[in-house]
């Protein structure tokens, strides 16, 4: 099962499914820091709910950099939490995956 799957694409907003994203407020806000550098005309958003992420871009920008970059976000927040990654991170497989 894929970590990232892009649920939809706009010219300056992407939609993306995030594995673990599910109820997890701790791997949201690491996703905003690491997709909103300062003095950026991006705007992140998350839905806890649905375990989606909403990235508003002014400049056009390719799904496939910001899936590249949500992958090393996904990992960094693996490592440094020691949680792994996995199919059974997604609501409906398993059971959601709350990080505490």
């Amino acid at each position: 099962m894929d970590r990232i799957r892009v649920r939809s694409s706009l010219p300056g907003r992407h939609r993306f499914w995030v594995a673990g994203l599910y109820r997890n407020e701790h791997l949201e806000q690491a996703l905003r820091q690491g997709l909103t550098p300062a003095a950026s005309k991006r705007s992140v958003t998350a839905n806890l709910v649905t375990g989606t992420l909403l990235v508003r871009l002014e400049d056009p920008l390719e799904p496939s950099h910001l899936v590249e970059r949500i992958e090393r976000i996904l990992s960094e927040f693996s490592a440094r939490t020691a949680l792994p990654w996995s199919s059974s991170s997604s609501a409906g497989a398993g059971g959601p995956f709350i990080c505490h």
